[in-house]
């Protein structure tokens, strides 16, 4: 895989969904950069344990830290962040990619349907709660920037307050993109108020790969196990995809969309200011109920 020109030493990396699929690879490729700590939130730690021995073997890094946070709780959320600005307090890179893509709809312990807390509103929790840690990390040859893990399936999602549960079309894959536009234009309105701080945020589709973010059995699994394998890319590129865009240029590349690396137009939703705003205060209304 191309090496980027960038430094990271020095730098506190935060990557989300680092457990298997493209995270894992996403924090094989930064741990190459050798950062002063990457810290890899994850809801099982049994499960992540082989995210840091594929690191170590790959490239004999062994400062990545596990630390615990399930998107799909809250609380579990409010904590982790908590301890980041205790503890840590230094941010330079935050990459929100975790993600779950169900084929019936389930809601989370905090009664929310699933794709729009795990996908969306806990990254917005989390990266809102790191705010000031993050304008207090970003330099003017080092802006702290924030990495928002869309999909191609954002160009077909809606944002719809009376289905935001999902439960009026019952659709988990309608739920699935419309969680990943929400990432879009959370991205877009995140960068638009960090204007004039050394933060930035952009989105990205990583590319159509073949990951276990969603879940199949018996035939219907079989079918697209194979179908997968036959037209995605490799982790290894969409990792590639995501970072080059986010490290190189990225004062230029704020606050845009980029799709198998390059500049692409996302939804067109995404760019509606009025709308992301109003859809910023409903989460912010949402979360102040939970």
């Amino acid at each position: 895989m191309e090496k980027l020109k960038v430094d990271l030493s020095g730098k506190v990396v935060i990557i989300t969904g680092a457990s298997s699929g493209i995270g894992k690879e996403l924090a094989n490729y930064i741990s190459s950069y050798n950062p002063k700590r990457l810290i890899l939130p994850v809801r099982n730690r049994t499960k992540s344990q082989a995210t840091l021995e594929y690191i170590k073997e790959k490239n004999g890094f062994t400062n990545a830290e596990l630390w615990d946070m399930d998107l799909a709780d809250l609380t579990s959320v409010r904590s982790f962040a908590k301890k980041v600005v205790e503890e840590v307090d230094q941010v330079h890179v935050l990459i929100n990619n975790a993600g779950v893509v169900l084929y019936d709809l389930s809601y989370t312990k905090n009664g929310l349907e699933t794709h729009f807390q795990v996908n969306y509103l806990g990254h917005f929790l989390l990266t809102t709660s790191l705010l000031d840690t993050l304008k207090k990390s970003g330099t003017d040859t080092f802006p702290a920037r924030v990495i928002n893990v869309s999909s191609f399936e954002s160009l077909n999602g809606v944002i719809d307050y009376n289905n935001i549960d999902g439960k009026k079309s019952s659709n988990a894959l309608e739920m699935y993109r419309n969680s990943k536009l929400m990432n879009h234009m959370f991205s877009n309105e995140l960068n638009k108020r960090l204007a004039g701080t050394n933060v930035v945020s952009l989105a990205m589709c990583p590319g159509f790969i073949n990951t276990n973010i969603g879940e199949a059995s018996g035939l219907a699994g079989m079918w697209r196990d194979l179908v997968f394998t036959l037209i995605s890319a490799t982790t290894e590129t969409a990792s590639h995809n995501v970072l080059k865009p986010s490290l190189l240029d990225v004062q230029q590349n704020a606050g845009k969309f980029f799709r198998d690396g390059e500049l692409s137009n996302g939804n067109p939703l995404a760019d509606d200011e009025e709308l992301r705003i109003k859809f910023w205060e409903y989460s912010e209304h949402v979360l102040a109920e939970h």
